[in-house]
């Protein structure tokens, strides 16, 4: 029986409630406001205010964080546009799409459902958290209402486990897949630190590794006996596997592509693998259920200047995934400071079923978070001097999770009434516009920033307290 299913009336702990999320905003000179809000646009938990009569250095009143000052003197100010600017660089930023992920918690930190905010030391982390190692972490399709709990990564070929997301520098546990492989070339298809992807529904992990020269790409699919998420050590998962190497050839290669390819593995055997290579996106599905590995080339998305993961390791393509866990949307942003949304969605009961995302916003950062059942929403990060938060929200819950040779079916979303047509590989509405009636923080000019909670409440818990049956 697999751990999101229900025994004898006791549901898996690491179920959460449907998504919540993190706004927070001000002058940060006098005034400064966190809002913690649910998948309905209501208000949760205890959302804190401060106002004050005289300039403050530092977030003040139960925050007083001294990762973020009005006058830069750390690590900068929550206050601008496409803040926040690290000494007047762009290098960390709040405000940046390239927070948030799948993850329960942000490059910066997270919050709690009560609304109490916790910011790591960005400034001297020196290769630490998240922030910077986060690139290593693996793709993960869950359970519904379930996000990773335990933080898997992959360099090169060594497979191992970290205790938290705030120390990822001395793994918990290794393992050398060096010792399964068949036939590869161990030294040939290592260039980057590789990809992978696991579905816990399947209990199936997929790890590629690159050929530096070439678009060549060795993909090792590890079907287990043993869950991931719940076995004691790596090599209980691994020596558990039924092994099956493919070779697979990518759209382009590249020094990104070499390292970060978001990867998701479908219910059905199917692999979606996205990645950005120079200011294009690719995405294409392989057929991993035989053995003829069989492609489904997408289109390919350009974009305006933007980094990847050479440029910085905090630039790695982000997946994020709605509640139920049946879509997965991998993304990256449009312009190089964090601003405007590209990306693919892809069904992961069947990844050969995906769509497009093009916001080119080039003023304003934001955040991908999941809402309700089935949907995920684009936080922007534009001005809510007379006018409120802008979001574009988007609800497959009718879409058909099928590729159906490749037929066309519905979504909903935000901009307009009732389902909407979408062919397979085509643009889904992707234009933000203040329709969220959430008001912002400041009575002038205020650029909201987002957080990500670190656990959805759900029947009264307003915490996670570990496990899994």
């Amino acid at each position: 029986m697999k751990l999101s299913s229900i025994a004898g009336g006791i549901v898996d702990p690491r179920k959460e409630g449907y998504p919540s999320f993190c706004l927070f905003g001000g002058d940060y000179n006098s005034f400064s406001q966190v809002k913690v809000i649910g998948s309905d646009f209501q208000n949760i938990g205890s959302p804190y205010a401060a106002g004050c009569n005289t300039t403050m250095s530092y977030g003040h009143g139960m925050l007083a964080d001294p990762m973020f000052s009005y006058s830069h003197s750390d690590a900068g100010t929550p206050s601008s546009n496409l803040s926040t600017q690290d000494y007047s660089t762009y290098t960390t930023f709040v405000q940046s799409l390239h927070q948030s992920d799948q993850y329960p918690m942000s490059a910066y930190g997270s919050t709690s459902p009560s609304g109490y905010q916790s910011f790591n030391n960005f400034i001297n982390e020196s290769g630490i958290t998240k922030l910077s190692r986060g690139y290593l972490l693996i793709n993960q399709v869950m359970p519904e209402g379930m996000r990773p709990r335990r933080f898997f990564g992959m360099q090169g070929n060594t497979f191992q486990e970290f205790a938290t997301l705030t120390q990822m520098v001395n793994p918990i546990d290794t393992f050398s897949l060096n010792t399964k492989v068949i036939s590869r070339n161990v030294s040939t298809f290592a260039t980057g630190n590789g990809s992978a992807g696991y579905n816990e529904r399947t209990q199936t992990l997929v790890t590629l590794h690159s050929n530096g020269s070439s678009t060549a790409v060795i993909a090792t699919k590890f079907v287990s006996t043993v869950n991931l998420n719940t076995c004691n050590t790596l090599k209980e998962f691994f020596d558990a596997s039924t092994i099956t190497e493919y070779s697979l050839t990518m759209t382009t290669n590249g020094s990104d592509s070499y390292t970060d390819k978001v990867v998701v593995v479908g219910d059905n055997g199917w692999v979606g693998v996205s990645y950005r290579e120079s200011t294009n996106m690719y995405a294409t599905a392989y057929d991993l259920s035989g053995g003829n590995a069989t492609a489904i080339n997408f289109s390919t998305q350009g974009m305006t200047t933007s980094y990847g993961v050479t440029q910085g390791t905090y630039y790695y393509t982000k997946m994020n995934t709605t509640w139920d866990g049946n879509w997965a949307m991998a993304y990256t942003p449009y312009y190089y400071y964090g601003c405007g949304c590209f990306g693919f969605v892809f069904s992961t009961q069947d990844p050969r079923r995906s769509f497009r995302i093009q916001n080119t916003n080039s003023a304003s950062g934001g955040m991908i978070v999941p809402y309700g059942k089935s949907g995920l929403r684009y936080m922007c990060g534009i001005n809510t001097d007379s006018a409120s938060v802008s979001i574009i929200s988007w609800d497959f819950k009718n879409t058909d999770l099928n590729y159906s040779s490749a037929a066309a079916t519905t979504y909903i979303h935000s901009n307009a009434a009732g389902a909407q047509a979408v062919n397979n590989d085509g643009i889904l509405n992707s234009a933000v516009n203040a329709y969220s009636g959430i008001t912002g923080f400041y009575y002038s000019t205020c650029y909201p920033n987002f957080q990500t909670v670190n656990y959805w409440p759900l029947n009264g818990k307003i915490s996670y307290e570990g496990g899994a049956l």
